[in-house]
């Protein structure tokens, strides 16, 4: 866990200093601050906890995974990528034609086309779709994917805070890590 604390260190320093409005860099290290006064006060670092949550519309039942990451050390980052991410898809809507923001949104949609009787609706499930994720590729096909966008649009820590993320999340499922 320290040397994840350094590199989470290392990263606001590196990417973020000079980069960041003010109240980010207050939210970040804010969340930094709560972090280490929780690993002095237990001696221990918080760890994302994983928990089961049960479909109950499944026959046999059947468990969905949960990784709760709130109080962990990449907590606050993840949070401020999550801010970012959600302005660019609120600045280039056009960039993301495929993103559907909850079911109503969905229906809206469905609502605004114009399709004739004989067209068909078909939909499907991911299967362990973030397991099956290959973070390098992954990582790779955002890099180009930001370069697409206009100068200045994409903070310049965006990528590789979502590589932190992505490659240093630790979770704890009872007593495995």
């Amino acid at each position: 866990m320290q040397a994840i604390l350094k590199l989470l260190q290392h990263f606001i320093t590196t990417h973020l200093d000079d980069k960041l409005h003010k109240s980010d860099r207050v939210f970040l290290n804010c969340h930094l601050e709560q972090y280490k006064v929780k690993w002095k006060k237990h001696n221990d670092p918080p760890l994302a906890q994983m928990y089961l949550l049960a479909k109950v519309h499944k026959t046999p039942l059947a468990t969905r995974p949960i990784i709760s990451v709130s109080g962990t050390i990449l907590y606050g980052l993840g949070r401020w990528l999550d801010y970012k991410l959600q302005c660019l898809i609120k600045d280039y809507p056009d960039r993301f034609p495929f993103y559907i923001k909850s079911s109503r949104h969905m229906v809206d949609k469905l609502r605004e086309m114009q399709v004739d009787d004989t067209c068909q609706f078909f939909s499907c499930d991911a299967v362990s779709m973030y397991t099956n994720i290959d973070t390098t590729h992954a990582l790779h096909v955002l890099k180009e994917f930001f370069l697409t966008f206009p100068d200045n649009a994409i903070h310049p820590g965006l990528l590789s805070a979502i590589q932190l993320v992505m490659t240093h999340s630790i979770f704890q499922f009872g007593t495995t890590y």
